[in-house]
């Protein structure tokens, strides 16, 4: 009786030992344990590659846990899943971050995705709208989906040409609604990602300006919901490394990358490689960066879209990326 009590005894202490590191790595100190992380994307070529590629069931594979997936045309639908936690890590653009914080979302911006000025905003005028510089918007019908990157990109362009949102009349249309708008002429202009510009433009289409043009900061993050990585920072991390293995991939065999990319997107490999750049960060953001888009913050307070102070700082934390580089 005494030997079998001894070895129930060790058996129950192999078995707290075994709970407890799960409970270390899959839940926070006294809370349920973590099955699954959801993970949102706007079609970010990187993050599908991370995904399609393995990157991601390989990183979280010591967690035990699944992964949940879903792809969004925007910002303001992830904000959304933030806000009711059915989201825990996802990439998000200015815009989205602004209005998020404007809410007082519960997010953490912790790494740097792009700096937006080559490849995320382009405005570009229909070939009968008559419209050839930004001047010429005056009056005209323009799409954009508002709250998003592109929406704070058009109001910096308007300030910066002497024109405000009320000397346009704004189309609230995402890109898949847009883009049939626009080659229809349902709208005069419309901003978009470069991509969708260079082929309007090689149709015709008037090529206004872009955010290179204007060297003005479009910045997309890696983003957490705040309560998820305070319990769950190692996960955090292992989502920041597979992203660093597919931008390791694209420098590597970008070949292999664009394959990757199109079969996660359900799309053609040339078509893939005619809308990627080969521009991918995963990196904690420059100082210039923070200032200018705190100063994005300032417009859009100033134009009434933003109703409280706001310091983007605040939301930034990049221990995770610098552990990671450090690794």
């Amino acid at each position: 009786m005494k030997k079998h009590t001894i070895y129930t005894l060790a058996t129950l202490i192999v078995i707290s030992t075994l709970l407890a590191a799960c409970s270390k790595v899959n839940g926070s100190s006294g809370g349920d344990q973590l099955t699954t992380v959801r993970i949102a994307n706007m079609n970010l070529s990187v993050l599908n590659v991370a995904r399609e590629a393995g990157y991601l069931d390989e990183e979280f594979a010591d967690f035990q846990v699944k992964i949940e997936w879903s792809q969004h045309p925007n910002g303001p639908p992830i904000n959304e899943g933030i806000a009711s936690k059915r989201i825990d890590l996802a990439v998000l653009g200015e815009g989205a971050i602004v209005g998020g914080a404007n809410n007082d979302l519960d997010t953490v911006l912790i790494s740097l995705a792009s700096d937006g000025l080559v490849g995320v905003n382009s405005i570009i005028a229909h070939k009968d709208s008559g419209v050839q510089r930004i001047e010429d918007l005056q009056g005209k019908r323009v799409g954009v989906a508002v709250g998003t990157s592109h929406h704070v990109f058009l109001l910096k362009v308007l300030d910066k040409a002497g024109l405000s949102i009320d000397d346009i009349e704004v189309v609230n249309l995402a890109i898949t609604d847009a883009h049939p708008a626009f080659q229809t002429g349902q709208i005069d202009a419309w901003v978009t990602a470069d991509t969708y510009a260079n082929i309007e433009a090689a149709n015709g289409a008037v090529l206004i300006t872009n955010a290179k043009e204007h060297q003005i900061y479009s910045p997309t993050f890696y983003i957490a919901r705040g309560e998820f990585a305070q319990q769950h920072p190692e996960i955090v991390e292992a989502y920041l490394r597979a992203i660093d293995r597919a931008i390791d991939l694209a420098e590597s065999d970008y070949d292999q990358f664009i394959e990757f990319a199109a079969k996660a997107a359900s799309q053609e490999v040339e078509r893939i490689k005619a809308y990627e750049f080969g521009v991918y960060q995963n990196e904690a953001p420059s100082d210039e960066l923070l200032d200018q888009f705190q100063q994005s913050v300032e417009i859009l307070k100033g134009l009434n879209y933003v109703n409280k102070d706001i310091s983007i700082e605040k939301f930034i934390d990049t221990n995770f990326i610098n552990k990671l580089k450090d690794e």
